[in-house]
């Protein structure tokens, strides 16, 4: 690992890039925009990759040259970097991981250490949730929890006409849906009979099927600071992720 780069681009990307920080039209926008998105600074080149793309910079070129970077193959720079990676438009075969469609993707990560206040995950997901009208919440232990735990979760949910379901995976109980009921009557809650999340371990909470939360800790920890606490927040479009080919 070399220290200060953080990954390697492919010959196309590198170009695409070299032209959008030159004022230069690359003429895809879209690939552009989800090089950016995925794009960690700074990258590691050679000289050979400037040759290969026809990129003229002396001064870069004799800098790289100084410091060896002169004819190893792309896997052999990615192993210098802290990413271990080449972004690639189409190549998504390990080093490579393609910018658009890949297994690898750039989401929001709010990550709460032990200790630390949960104050700032709770305003946004109540933000959030406010815009809802359909919530599937996934965590088999979620009926576990004592009633405080599962009261505090429900007061970040708006009061308003609201579809709430338990995902299959959550053992939820139909006397505490009835219960559930009872107290939120505005809402329509029942079981996630889709099986939305058949067998998943994490937690998940499902907002108007656009957007999902990864709650990798468990929906217990954001009331709770003994442990870490980690969500993730994106975009929901193909179902639930998975360790695509």
């Amino acid at each position: 690992m070399t220290d200060g780069y953080s990954l390697v681009l492919d010959d196309h990307l590198y170009r695409m890039l070299h032209d959008f920080r030159h004022g230069k039209s690359c003429g895809d926008n879209r690939s552009l925009e989800r090089l950016l998105t995925m794009y960690r600074p700074p990258h590691l080149t050679n000289v050979q990759q400037l040759k290969r793309t026809g990129v003229e910079d002396d001064p870069l070129s004799a800098n790289l040259a100084a410091n060896g970077f002169i004819a190893q193959s792309l896997e052999d720079l990615a192993i210098m970097t802290d990413y271990g990676m080449i972004l690639s438009r189409e190549n998504d075969t390990f080093p490579y991981v393609k910018t658009e469609g890949g297994v690898l993707d750039n989401n929001y990560v709010m990550t709460c250490r032990p200790g630390d206040s949960r104050e700032k995950a709770h305003d946004h997901l109540r933000d959030l949730f406010s815009r809802a009208s359909s919530l599937v919440v996934h965590d088999k232990y979620f009926f576990k929890f004592s009633d405080s735990t599962k009261n505090k979760f429900f007061d970040l949910f708006p009061e308003k006409k609201l579809n709430v379901f338990f995902s299959g995976g959550t053992n939820a109980t139909q006397k505490y849906i009835s219960d559930l009921k009872r107290e939120h009557n505005i809402w329509t809650i029942k079981k996630d009979n889709r099986s939305t999340y058949p067998g998943y371990h994490d937690r998940y909470v499902l907002i108007d099927e656009k957007m999902e939360i990864v709650i990798t800790s468990g929906i217990d920890y954001l009331f709770d600071d003994k442990k870490e606490c980690i969500l993730i927040f994106r975009r929901y479009s193909e179902g639930p992720w998975t360790c695509r080919r």
